[in-house]
C-alpha cells in the first residue's frame, strides 16, 4: 500500500515545520526525489500528539480485516487494517486505542473478498457504478483554470 503522496502527510509536515511554506516546499521536493523525509528532530512533538508508526504487509492487512470482522462483525478497509495492525502490535498499556476508518471497504473489493470470502456491500445507488457513463475533462493544473471550469460547468446547468 503506497500512500506516500497522501495530502494529509503534507498537511502534517506543514504544521510540524512551523507552518513555513518554503521549508515545506523544500522538504516535499526532497521527499519527491529521494522517497524519504527525516523527522528525527520532530519525534518528541509527534509522540506528544499521539503519533506512532509501524508497517504492514498485504497479509497483515488481510489478517486484520478478518480479525475485525470476526471480533466485531465490522468490515474495515486495508488502510484501516494497517492502523489496527500497528495498534494491536503496540498494545494499549491500559489506555483505550482508537483507529479511525479511512476508507470504505467497497473501494477494495478484491482485498475484502480475499479476507472474508464475501463482497463488501456498496452504498445505495453505487451498485452499478462501473457500467455508468464516464466523463473526463482536461483542465490546466492551476487554481484559475479549475475555478473557470467549475464556473462554466455550473452556469451551463439548467
Amino acid at each position: 500500500m503506497d500512500i506516500s503522496k497522501a495530502s494529509n502527510l503534507e498537511r502534517l509536515l506543514f504544521d510540524l515545520l512551523g507552518r513555513d511554506a518554503a521549508t515545506l516546499k523544500s522538504t516535499m521536493e526532497t521527499f519527491e526525489s529521494t522517497g524519504e523525509v527525516d523527522l528525527t528532530a520532530h519525534l518528541s512533538t509527534l509522540k506528544s500528539l499521539g503519533f506512532y508508526s509501524g508497517d504492514t504487509n498485504h497479509q497483515d492487512r488481510i489478517d486484520n480485516i478478518r480479525w475485525a470482522y470476526d471480533e466485531a462483525k465490522r468490515m474495515i478497509d486495508p488502510h484501516t487494517a494497517s492502523a489496527v495492525h500497528v495498534a494491536r502490535e503496540m498494545g494499549s498499556e491500559g489506555r483505550p486505542m482508537l483507529c479511525m476508518e479511512t476508507a470504505k471497504p467497497c473501494k477494495f473489493e478484491d482485498s475484502i473478498q480475499e479476507a472474508l470470502d464475501m463482497p463488501a456491500p456498496r452504498p445505495a445507488g453505487m451498485e452499478d457504478l462501473e457500467s455508468r457513463e464516464q466523463r473526463f475533462f482536461d483542465v490546466d493544473a492551476n487554481a484559475l483554470s479549475v475555478q473557470n471550469f467549475i464556473s462554466e460547468a455550473l452556469s451551463s446547468r439548467p
